[in-house]
């Protein structure tokens, strides 16, 4: 199976940014992510993670997501995780750290 590399999409507005991913959450995903959310923790406001478009996760993927929670990330909301991806967050237990919600961003 092959992958894509992780896109991150900025979208605000009034409820709050939301980070729209795409492509594979893997090491290199991983770092990108890493990079991004620190800023976006920052902000005001509601941060949401659109994992619709996100094709796999991996333990790089899962440490980043807890990493945020545990620097101050525990607002975020993560929603429409593909079901493989959400069978994978609630193994990993970040179902009972972030609240996840349905639907895309588009």
């Amino acid at each position: 199976m092959l992958f894509c590399m992780l896109t991150i999409e900025r979208l605000a507005g009034d409820r709050g940014v939301t980070l729209v991913l795409r492509g594979a959450l893997d090491g290199p995903g991983a770092r990108r992510l890493q990079v991004a959310l620190p800023q976006e923790r920052d902000a005001a406001g509601r941060l949401t993670l659109d994992l619709a478009g996100v094709d796999c996760v991996t333990a790089a993927g899962l440490r980043v997501l807890l990493g945020h929670f545990r620097a101050g990330g525990a607002g975020t909301v993560l929603r429409a995780p593909r079901p493989p991806v959400h069978r994978l967050l609630d193994v990993a237990g970040l179902t009972r750290l972030y609240p996840v919600e349905a639907g895309g961003a588009r």
